[in-house]
């Protein structure tokens, strides 16, 4: 499942980069949803459980998301595996500045380069469906049968 929104960066709670219970911003993420009995999450960078259950998942990573500003609003594509496999491909060169330097440090395993796939970028374009269905947070709880009322929410 790839994470991302219409601003360009989408903020995530609970992240292992982030510091001191603030967002990292991730220009996308990508994570394993695996369904089973439940939905589960396996996410590499997050600093809860792993694997997750999804709705926990959600409450931690995107804590009110309904209120913040729609820019900012988490967006998923559930890209089905065999097509995220043979689609995916990133030398991770937008990770470097101009000078050819992480902007941050990569993650600690190999890149995944393909030389035969596609662009990676299109899985955050709406307009491409070989990638996979576009969801927000309510549908993406609809889509696991997830209560909305299981919503962790802040109160008054």
């Amino acid at each position: 499942m790839f994470i991302f929104s219409d601003g360009g960066a989408v903020p995530m709670w609970e992240q292992r980069a982030g510091q001191g219970g603030h967002p990292i911003f991730w220009d996308y993420h990508v994570v394993a949803v695996v369904e089973t009995d439940e939905a589960w999450v396996w996410d590499l960078d997050h600093r809860g459980p792993f694997p997750e259950r999804l709705q926990e998942y959600l409450n931690a990573s995107f804590p009110n998301a309904e209120h913040w500003p729609v820019e900012l609003q988490p967006i998923f594509r559930l890209t089905p595996s065999k097509a995220y496999r043979s689609n995916f491909s990133s030398t991770r060169a937008h990770m470097l500045d101009e000078h050819g330097q992480f902007l941050q440090p990569p993650p600690p395993w190999d890149a995944i380069v393909q030389p035969e796939a596609g662009e990676w970028m299109d899985a955050l374009d709406r307009s491409q469906s070989s990638w996979g269905s576009i969801f927000n947070q309510e549908q993406l709880q609809r889509r696991f049968s997830l209560s909305a009322s299981n919503v962790y929410r802040e109160e008054d």
